[in-house]
């Protein structure tokens, strides 16, 4: 079974703005890498910093970056028998 690398959102109120999240449902969200490599557009999001969070384009970069899509997280319970 193979592990996605999640990040998180850097931006919350520029989140909550587009996707009309409350606060506790975004942090359900988190971003993965889409498999492109480019300059983002206006509007997009994309992964970047030392410390990796999908950050929002306020306008059209001329930096490459990994492109950022969004997932949701599911959470689930699991016991651990000693």
């Amino acid at each position: 079974m193979s592990t996605i690398k999640t990040y998180p959102i850097s931006n919350r109120y520029e989140w909550n703005r587009k996707h009309g999240l409350k606060f506790d449902d975004r942090s359900l969200v988190k971003a993965i890498k889409s498999g492109e490599f480019r300059e983002p557009k206006k509007g997009e999001w994309f992964i970047s910093g030392a410390i990796p969070e999908a950050y929002y384009a306020p306008n059209d970069l001329t930096q490459k970056y990994h492109i950022a899509k969004f997932v949701k997280i599911e959470l689930t319970e699991s016991t651990i028998l000693i």
